[in-house]
């Protein structure tokens, strides 16, 4: 029996399908109606079988299995501005043939209205095609193995989804142009060949709680100037990115999570911008976050963890401003910045990755203040290039290398930092830019608290530098600045000097020494000066170790290389070798450390 035969016998514009039946020519509804079929299949088996849906209708189809029998056909339904409602029906087999004349199970156009309830989709070329001014309504169906798109929404259409789930399309789950609108929420989009979502041109997305998952390219794709508004969404696993924005598209995200993508978690390039918070970027193959060509990212308790290569890399003339954000254990750098990009990290945490905490290069400029950078396999925050910045206010601790860095041309103003038990030195400046310190500790560091290269010009004011493994500071250039507070003009190009320590000892004389001692060369020249010559042995014993050779070499080096050779080898006898102090070189050293230049306090070098 045929569609048109059982439309005949209908009463009431309702009729029943009690038996197979079949649409074998092209059928054009324009009264309302209500067919019902209680699981029976609805045949479409010509080459031009097709029900037309026009006016308001409504038409409501339930429990109908729509199944197309021939190889080729056009779509099921075609709608104008109609208003349509299926209810657990399921739409199978339709198929246009070539590319040029994809058909789709269901096409609305004008200002049709059609509602989908639990509804399934296999196996069609496209499943819906929204044009003009349609709008489309899905709740808990399923839309999957579609040749093409699974749903596309050309002009100023509109779709929302509920637990629906679009997977294992040809090419993308849903695709937006023009003016199109979707909303989703706990929805999946998943395996498609292409992207989970497309938006092109001036589309919009808003979703909760929705998950992009496996898809061959991104997750979310935005062009032109589209934009998205989604919280809770989960970009997971998809070939390349989390989600990718592109041209001046934007987007604003909370609670996301992206990960285990094959590139980048976020990506956004060409003037994109990206608003974050509370989101986290962790486990992908290649950064978090990478911002390429002028994009632009604000975000706020952002966590990146555990990415294949850094938290976040910036590039070209891109803008990042980050606050509370964590990154963990990445392999490379926690965050990376390049070409002429900007940084503001604000109160935020980068420990423990495989390079640097922070790194800047080429034309970069950088805020970095009340942050922690710690714990890094090579050194906190390095400046390289021509870039420049201010570090304030944080700490840069227990990194295996160095704790600031500036090199090249680089300039930099580091102000009331904690530098302290780096593995290298606290804070090395081999740039030949001007640096300024201010009020910074650098402590315990297992090398230098300050070395400053040759050719650098720091200005130095009120930095602390004490307890370090070799010497306090180390100033190889001549044009290292004190610029105290209350300081004149000439005082302030005045050349640092190196600071003035003085070893009391009981019935022997004092020593005045240009460095601070460690407290084991401090005993063996108290020892010594009390009794001017003493074995290795006699010294090991006041120093309570044995291993006095290598300290006190070390410390006949130092102050060799200080202009001051007060300890010198007198032999050699059963208890190790045997050293003197030269009691008449013990002197006072001439130079003089007047209060606008350096001075000791307590056994802290000041610089």
């Amino acid at each position: 029996m045929t569609l048109n035969q059982v439309l005949e016998y209908m009463a009431d514009n309702n009729c029943v399908l009690f038996g197979p039946t079949s649409v074998e020519d092209q059928i054009t509804l324009n009264s309302g109606l209500t067919v019902e079929g209680e699981g029976m299949v609805l045949t479409f088996s010509g080459h031009f079988s097709q029900i037309q849906l026009v006016g308001q209708g409504p038409f409501i189809f339930r429990q109908i299995h729509f199944k197309h029998e021939h190889e080729l056909g056009p779509s099921f339904f075609l709608c104008q501005d109609a208003n349509v409602v299926f209810e657990d029906c399921s739409f199978e087999g339709a198929w246009g043939g070539q590319e040029e004349s994809l058909a789709s199970a269901v096409r609305a156009l004008g200002r049709s209205r059609v509602s989908f309830d639990r509804c399934r989709f296999r196996s069609n070329d496209q499943h819906l095609v929204l044009d003009h001014n349609a709008k489309a309504e899905f709740r808990q169906s399923e839309l999957k193995d579609a040749r093409a798109d699974g749903i596309i929404l050309k002009g100023k259409t509109e779709l929302s989804g509920t637990e629906m789930e679009v997977c294992r399309s040809g090419w993308s789950a849903i695709t937006l142009s023009s003016t199109a609108s979707v909303q989703l929420h706990d929805s999946t989009l998943g395996e498609n060949g292409c992207h989970g979502l497309e938006l092109n041109d001036d589309t919009r997305y808003s979703g909760q709680n929705n998950h992009f998952h496996a898809n061959g390219y991104n997750g979310i794709a935005l062009a032109g100037r589209a934009c998205a508004f989604a919280q809770g969404d989960q970009l997971i696993s998809n070939g390349l990115c989390g989600i990718d924005l592109g041209e001046q598209s934007s987007a604003v995200l909370k609670w996301a999570r992206a990960t285990h993508n094959q590139s980048h978690g976020i990506q956004a390039r060409d003037s994109a911008r990206v608003d974050l918070a509370d989101c986290s970027a962790s486990n992908n193959e290649t950064s978090g976050v990478a911002l390429f060509n002028a994009a632009c990212l604000d975000g706020e308790d952002f966590n990146m963890e555990n990415n294949g290569y850094a938290g976040l890399q910036s590039g070209d003339e891109c803008r990042v401003t980050l606050c509370r954000a964590n990154a963990t254990n990445n392999t490379s750098t926690s965050v990376l910045c390049f070409g002429t990009s900007s940084l503001v990290l604000e109160r935020s945490r980068l420990t423990e990755s495989g390079g640097h905490g922070v790194q800047l290069a080429e034309h970069c400029y950088a805020v970095i203040r009340d942050c922690e950078v710690m714990e890094n396999k090579r050194s906190a925050v390095v400046f390289a290039g021509q870039s420049r910045g201010l570090v304030q206010g944080s700490t840069l601790a227990h990194n295996h290398q160095d704790g600031l860095v500036t090199a090249d041309e680089s300039k930099v103003t580091a102000l009331e930092n904690l530098v302290r038990s780096n593995g290298r030195d606290g804070i090395l400046i081999l740039s030949s830019g001007h640096g300024q310190l201010l009020e910074n500790q650098s402590l315990k560091n297992g090398r230098y608290g300050l070395f400053a290269g040759p050719s650098s010009r720091p200005l130095l004011c009120d930095n602390i530098c004490s307890e370090n493994e070799m010497e306090e500071i180390v100033l190889e250039t001549q044009e290292a600045r004190s610029a105290l507070r209350g300081t004149g003009p000439a005082q302030e190009t005045s050349q640092e000097l190196p600071p003035g320590v003085t070893v009391s000892v009981e019935d022997g004389p004092d020593l005045h020494l240009p460095f601070e001692p460690k407290n084991l060369e401090r005993s063996m020249l108290v020892a010594l000066a009390k009794h001017g010559r003493l074995s290795e042995a006699a010294l090991g014993k006041v120093a309570k170790t044995r291993r006095v050779g290598g300290a006190m070499e070390n410390l006949i080096d130092r102050l060799n290389k200080a202009g001051m050779p007060i300890i010198r080898h007198d032999g050699q006898g059963p208890e190790g070798n045997i050293y003197a102090l030269k009691v008449d070189t013990t002197r006072q050293r001439k130079t003089s450390f007047t209060k606008t230049e350096t001075t000791s306090i307590q056994g802290r070098q000041i610089c």
